[in-house]
């Protein structure tokens, strides 16, 4: 019985109120104030910053500004056994702009997208391009917040927002340059494609 009691206040997930005093008013402010601060460093993000392909994905713009070459370290190479003499790797920082008053879905976007390179060949394995990206911002420090990464491959774009953060990372055979970026290469009446200015 004893023990029974023991577990269950163990497992009492309440939390003790919090006496309403001067000082404790002063604290429950703080966090709102934060709040209000990363939501707005969240949704209005520069996008306006020149770019080099800008696609308009219907309720949404998407950009991309910049093509950023990612030499990985000596260690990262040998631990996702990467051959930079063979490959060169790349990080496209991109943003999207909410044109509606509507929450959108580009996440779902994001998955469909394809690099057309200069030899013929296409880029689009994400899940590679996934542990790229993730082994760049392991050595460079992240340009832009974690929410907005979040925010461009996530269901629930919000209403008139902007987001802008490394989006992609790539793989391409030494030497060949990436022409543009499309989405829904096999879906002809979605299909959306430009080449790099």
């Amino acid at each position: 019985m004893i023990l029974a009691l023991v577990i269950l206040a163990a497992c009492n997930n309440e939390v003790a109120p919090v006496e309403k005093t001067s000082d404790s008013k002063t604290e429950e402010k703080a966090p709102a104030s934060l709040r209000k601060e990363k939501e707005t460093t969240t949704t209005n993000a520069n996008v306006s910053a020149a770019t080099i392909a800008v696609i308009d994905m219907g309720s949404y713009i998407f950009r991309v500004h910049e093509i950023v070459r990612f030499a990985p370290d000596e260690m990262q190479s040998k631990m996702m056994k990467w051959n930079d003499a063979e490959k060169d790797y790349y990080i496209i920082d991109g943003s999207i702009e909410n044109k509606t008053s509507e929450v959108q879905d580009p996440g779902r976007d994001m998955l469909a997208a394809y690099f057309q390179l200069g030899d013929g060949s296409v880029f689009k394995s994400l899940l590679r391009g996934a542990s790229i990206l993730a082994s760049y911002n392991v050595i460079n420090k992240n340009k832009y917040p974690q929410q907005q990464y979040d925010m461009i491959w996530g269901s629930k774009f919000p209403a008139d927002g902007k987001a802008r953060s490394h989006i992609f990372g790539l793989e391409v055979p030494e030497g060949v340059t990436i022409k543009g970026i499309g989405f829904y290469q096999k879906n002809a009446a979605k299909n959306k494609y430009i080449d790099f200015k």
